[in-house]
């Protein structure tokens, strides 16, 4: 009757009735089992692993007990200790298909993909039709950056099912991440039409792929879309506010960013965009806030303290900058090659550094003024002597996880040295007036020859105004050549649906083993339906490299792409 009740998914009276078997019988590891994933069902997840633990007591290698204790792991977030069991269960029988899924998903949760695809495939070899495994092994070579292989995997599922909606967004972001954007944009665009409602994460998909095509407008409405359907969606509304910068945009976009914070004061995508933001219109001290914000938060963010040390670099700090590059060493997952290339790239930017910090800056209200007052006056230089560093990014399109990790991230970013112009103007006025003196000045004198004494003191007195009337200053104007840059970073996407493949545990008999597999796979059907809608993956906006309006004489200064392992 327990059962019955877990096949209607009517989970507190299966408790119920799991629970008498269990006065009548103390030791039944099939009602152990069975009651431990019923109450997994309601997340009851300290009540279930004490059954299944109690359970293994009684017999330590009971496949079902193991296996639906580390599901109960996976859903703790205690990946590590859920392997062992896994494993365990492996070693008593190799083929088990639903350890492999488990286990191969454990590894995906631990970042080591490569060990991943190679537990799918075995699956595949198995069981060649098994959809959790091409599912998994497809964000698995996503990950690893094989578009191509991935996309073959997701095609896999499509053939058995071409209803597959979690399957055909996954492709389609395999697709724009492979370069193929067009195709990746009509498959966004038919999935939207077979639903009835908005999707947010459809249309957070579609509107990053709009973004690549530099479809601003079409991609900003895309991403309301998404908001609409979902206003708690921050990713959406952080990509909105990239797509606004692409626009230079910037009130609009800075509004969505402190949206974002308000509903999570930690968003360092947030804090990290509203940095670069900031040092796109010189806003020096104000991105270096932001920047020191973002890894106030979390230290690891490589990227952001190299962007840290190169906005210092490029107002010729050069200790400062140095300083903060130095935190970066010994890092755990940032590799050597690519700390070597950002010390190359960081001494590139101090060589190219002004000699003096820049003059400090103010704000106004108006960001027209703002980027005015930035600009430090500058006195008969030329344009190349007048250069400052502005940070600009550059991201790849990849995937990350639902975590929200500054991607999830995963990222290229660029710094690029903006070109200001020192243009010298006279006043006319007070010129004019200073030559007409000097040329008056030799008639009073002639007029007044024949009196020597009074000739030398009117030629004095002509002379004081000739020279109050000349003595104007010249002005200089600085004029502040200005790109659209993007801020970086925020894809997100699940890296699976559900650990795979729970079963309700049964007896180890082989007729209870059979009805064992069999719930469980008709209650990860139910899941799969029921969480659906919540699968498609979301990612965080990867922008695109700036382009640059206007031809200048420039200096770039590079981050590289991050490691896989950062």
């Amino acid at each position: 009757l327990g059962r019955v009740k877990a096949q209607l998914e009517s989970w507190p009276e299966a408790i119920a009735h799991y629970q008498k078997a269990l006065d009548l019988v103390p030791n039944d590891t099939y009602a152990l089992n069975n009651l431990g994933r019923a109450q997994i069902s309601l997340e009851q997840y300290e009540a279930a692993e004490h059954n299944f633990r109690r359970s293994l007591e009684l017999l330590p290698d009971d496949p079902f007990a193991l296996n639906n204790l580390a599901i109960c792991l996976l859903k703790t977030e205690r990946v590590e200790q859920a392997v062992p069991p896994l494993e365990r269960v492996l070693d008593l029988y190799p083929d088990n298909l639903l350890a492999l899924n488990n286990l191969g998903y454990a590894h995906t949760l631990l970042g080591a993909d490569q060990k991943a695809e190679e537990i799918f495939r075995k699956v595949i070899e198995l069981s060649p039709e098994d959809h959790y495994a091409w599912t998994n092994l497809g964000l698995s070579l996503t990950r690893l950056g094989r578009f191509q292989e991935a996309v073959a995997s997701f095609e896999a599922i499509l053939k058995q099912n071409p209803e597959d909606r979690f399957a055909t967004n996954h492709m389609a972001l395999a697709l724009m991440n492979h370069g193929e954007v067009e195709e990746a944009l009509r498959l966004f665009e038919e999935l939207e039409e077979s639903l009835e409602e908005i999707d947010p994460q459809l249309a957070n998909n579609r509107g990053l792929a709009l973004v690549a095509l530099e479809r601003w407008e079409d991609a900003i409405e895309a991403f309301k879309s998404s908001i609409e359907a979902e206003p708690t969606d921050l990713s959406a509304r952080n990509n909105l506010g990239i797509a606004y910068v692409r626009q230079s945009a910037y009130p609009e976009a800075e509004e969505q960013w402190f949206a974002v914070l308000e509903q999570d004061p930690n968003y360092t995508e947030a804090l990290f965009n509203l940095g670069l933001s900031a040092a796109e219109r010189s806003l020096w001290e104000q991105a270096g806030e932001r920047f020191r914000q973002a890894l106030a938060v979390d230290p690891n963010l490589h990227v952001v303290r190299f962007q840290l040390s190169l906005l210092y670099a490029g107002q010729g700090q050069s200790a400062a900058a140095w300083e903060e590059f130095g935190r970066l060493q010994g890092v755990a997952g940032l590799q050597k090659a690519s700390l070597d290339e950002w010390r190359d790239e960081l001494e590139k930017a101090l060589e190219a550094a002004p000699a003096e910090a820049p003059v400090a800056e103010s704000e106004t209200e108006e960001p027209e003024a703002e980027i005015a007052a930035e600009q430090p006056e500058v006195e008969e230089e030329s344009e190349e002597s007048a250069e400052e560093s502005v940070p600009e990014t550059e991201e790849s399109a990849e995937e990350s996880f639902e975590d929200d990790e500054p991607e999830d991230e995963e990222a290229e970013v660029a710094s690029e040295e903006q070109v200001e112009e020192s243009v010298e103007e006279s006043s006319e006025e007070p010129l004019e007036e200073a030559e007409t003196a000097a040329e008056e000045t030799p008639e009073e004198s002639a007029e007044q020859a024949e009196a020597e004494a009074e000739a030398d003191e009117s030629s004095e007195q002509a002379s004081e105004e000739s020279a109050e009337e000349s003595s104007e200053p010249e002005e200089s104007v600085a004029d502040s050549a200005e790109e659209a840059e993007e801020p970086g970073v925020e894809a997100e996407e699940e890296p699976s649906s559900e650990p795979e493949a729970e079963p309700s545990a049964e007896t180890p008999t082989d007729e209870d083993e059979e009805d064992s597999e069999d719930d469980s796979d008709e209650e990860d059907d139910d899941d799969e339906d029921e969480d659906k809608p919540a699968k498609l993956g979301k990612k965080k906006i990867a922008p695109l490299r700036a382009r640059s309006k206007k031809k200048r004489k420039r200096k770039r200064l590079t981050l590289k792409k991050k490691s896989k392992d950062e």
